[in-house]
């Protein structure tokens, strides 16, 4: 008798933990979702103390390894490091969405972006294939009035005029979108950044920037994203 009393007693106590739980999740991912939130596609991020409160509580997820706290290029810890140094994290967070170069995982990650309705997605990539999906789905983001920035790409040989031969995706979509949400970004210092003045809209300073220091148009960007957020907290649209 007293076993099946404190059997029932353990059950009991389980059952209030799992919905206290419940329950104490619930109240904090209301608080969280106000906090208008920048999906940042890339390589993962090595999680600091620095960057910790600009982190939006839950949503991450990887399309590579399970993992979007592992970051083997540092590469999306740079950029997300750029994009906070810029944000309000009261009003903004991220969302670690990894990838590691295949498109059909870039796709599902785009995908997971629209699909947890951010406010901004940053895509400091680039690359040669063009690929209709993603199109499709660079549309229905701007439909639902999500900014997009992305990266001019950083040339190669004599391909750099986007405006003669737009030869480099995402940022050739320029042609097909919102040019208001869908934000091309090239970095006007450093020699290697791709230019157009049809296709490349904005510029940043993307030489040895951010924490590991790298250089590129993809840091561009996410400074960009960054500051874009101060733009939309003073009501632009």
């Amino acid at each position: 008798m007293n076993s099946t009393k404190l059997e029932l007693k353990k059950l009991n106590l389980v059952a209030f933990l799992l919905f206290l739980t419940i329950f104490l999740s619930f109240l904090y991912s209301n608080a969280t979702e106000n906090r208008k939130k920048i999906a940042v596609i890339d390589s993962g991020l090595k999680i600091t103390k620095k960057i910790k409160p600009y982190l939006c509580e839950g949503f991450h997820k990887s399309f590579a390894d399970n993992n979007p706290f592992l970051d083997s290029y540092e590469h999306g810890t740079n950029v997300a490091g750029l994009i906070s140094e810029n944000i309000d994290p009261s009003k903004w967070c991220l969302v670690i969405i990894k990838y590691e170069g295949s498109l059909d995982d870039f796709i599902k990650a785009l995908e997971y972006s629209i699909e947890i309705k951010a406010s901004m997605i940053n895509m400091s990539v680039e690359g040669p294939h063009y690929s209709q999906e993603e199109l499709n789905l660079l549309k229905k983001a701007m439909q639902l009035k999500m900014v997009v920035s992305v990266a001019a790409g950083n040339r190669r040989g004599d391909q750099y005029n986007l405006d003669k031969a737009c030869i480099v995706y995402p940022a050739c979509y320029i042609y097909n979108l919102d040019p208001k949400l869908f934000h091309v970004v090239g970095s006007y210092t450093g020699n290697f950044s791709n230019y157009g003045r049809k296709t490349v809209r904005f510029w940043e300073n993307g030489v040895n920037r951010g924490y590991p220091v790298m250089s590129g148009t993809s840091q561009a960007t996410a400074i960009h994203t960054g500051k874009w957020t101060k733009y939309i907290d003073r009501g632009g649209n």
